[in-house]
């Protein structure tokens, strides 16, 4: 029978049903007061064996006893997940998953390790953009249904387990990454579906770090939440990211307009991005009208590519100089140097690893670039440097499909490139600037001048 974790805490003996990775993963990360006696698996072979480092003995999960154990499942995969359910409740043993018994204890394992490193908590000033890290917010769903995004969305996904926005400070600190850095907060689904994301947005703020969210612009709720925050917004970028099919279909381009121009008063920066699938061919004009109307400039254009491929090669049936042509009109820097850039494997030695990172904002896991090697997790081990190690020339991509921020940043110095400033910045109808002052110098800086 599924219980919640509360129920669990007090049985005299807990088995944990499933000896593998998701076991080794968040064992540390649970109430060390469980009474935790051993693993049990279905895999014959981990019989009589011992797992972590309290030495725990894999049994049959048919010697678990009714009535004086209970059950936490450490599996993730659905199909073993409901089968190990079914077994127990036709068996009437109580259980819950590890995630919820994580989940539970976090804030409390939290608080116990920020207390014994006695930080203070004022507010840092901002310096130099140091470090840029690309954060995956664990966050699947999204209102919307694009046909040609590459992710796979799903409102069943269980619930993220996130550190507490202090805690993620602390593993994010200044002391820790060398001075401020440039934080991109992008989730699998829509990021500002997932409501704990703020309170992190702001405690790093107020580390002196600058902030860019990537969102679809049409989560009212979760925006305004953000721009009510007690820290400077001027620090924050707000990527826009302009469906306008889903948008027309749904009835949001009005909702999506207005909150852009509400970032925009705010004093946040902005950029609105329209990503050129060939569906929308036909709408270029309706798009450009309505963009100089609400936005005062036309959208920033990405490229559009097809990640079931391992060449990530260009999702559309055009060939890439016939794409280039047709979208071309949209005079917009980041397209033409995406494009320049498309399928050219960089071999130079490139300082992902040190001057850029990966994190998953859930695990922790820290990986060079997008796609290359694993270098370390943030949430262990506060106290001690973070691990850094240089993709060098050892890409493991087919190309630097993200060239427009990790190539205009500076991780590789011999490429030319233009700032990240002049790729994301428009000039309105008004004579105004999508990026404000604040962000235009951070912008315009290389990280291979700054870490020097």
């Amino acid at each position: 029978m599924k219980v919640d974790y509360e129920s669990i805490k007090d049985y005299s003996e807990v088995i944990i049903y499933g000896a593998g990775n998701l076991l080794k993963q968040y064992f540390s990360l649970l109430d060390p007061k469980l009474k935790i006696v051993a693993a049990a698996d279905n895999d014959c072979e981990k019989w009589g064996k011992e797992f972590t480092e309290k030495k725990l003995p894999c049994i049959r999960p048919d010697n678990i006893t009714k009535g004086s154990q209970a059950v936490i499942i450490a599996v993730d995969a659905p199909d073993a997940v409901a089968a190990i359910s079914k077994e127990l409740d036709l068996r009437g043993i109580v259980y819950c998953h590890i995630r919820d018994a994580v989940r539970a204890y976090l804030p409390v394992y939290d608080a116990e390790i920020l207390d014994k490193m006695n930080l203070s908590w004022h507010e840092k000033p901002y310096g130099k953009m140091i470090k840029y890290i690309d954060i995956s917010v664990p966050v699947s769903a999204c209102n919307l249904k694009c046909s040609y995004c590459y992710l796979q969305h799903g409102y069943g996904k269980p619930k993220p387990m996130l550190h507490t926005p202090k805690y993620i400070r602390a593993a994010l600190s200044q002391e820790r990454l060398g001075g401020s850095a440039l934080l991109n907060f992008c989730g699998t689904g829509e990021t500002l579906l997932l409501e704990e994301i703020v309170p992190v947005i702001e405690e790093l703020l107020r580390e002196g770090h600058y902030i860019q969210v990537v969102t679809n612009g049409t989560i009212t709720q979760g925006l305004d939440k953000l721009f009510h925050i007690k820290a400077d917004l001027t620090r924050i970028f707000i990527k826009f990211s302009f469906h306008y099919l889903e948008f027309k279909r749904l009835g949001l381009l009005a909702v999506f307009s207005e909150n852009v121009k509400k970032a925009r008063q705010m004093g946040c920066s902005v950029s609105v991005e329209v990503t050129p699938s060939d569906e929308l061919i036909p709408y270029i004009d309706e798009i450009k009208e309505f963009s100089m109307r609400e936005f005062g400039a036309l959208p920033h254009l990405t490229v559009a590519r097809d990640e079931t491929t391992p060449e990530f090669k260009l999702l559309s049936r055009y060939t890439n100089d016939e794409y280039y042509n047709i979208w071309k009109s949209f005079d917009s820097s980041m397209f033409r140097f995406k494009m320049e850039h498309l399928g050219k494997r960089r071999m130079e030695h490139c300082m992902a690893g040190v001057y850029s990172l990966v994190l998953s904002l859930e695990s922790g896991n820290l990986f060079k670039c997008v796609y290359n090697p694993l270098v370390d997790n943030i949430y262990r081990n506060l106290k001690e440097p973070i691990h850094l190690e240089a993709v060098g020339g050892r890409c493991c991509l087919p190309y630097c499909f993200n060239c427009h921020s990790f190539l205009a940043l500076g991780l590789i110095k011999e490429i030319p490139a233009p700032t990240y400033y002049e790729l994301r910045d428009r000039v309105t109808n008004s004579g105004g600037h999508w990026i404000n002052e604040t962000l235009k110098e951070v912008f315009s800086q290389k990280l291979f001048e700054n870490n020097c």
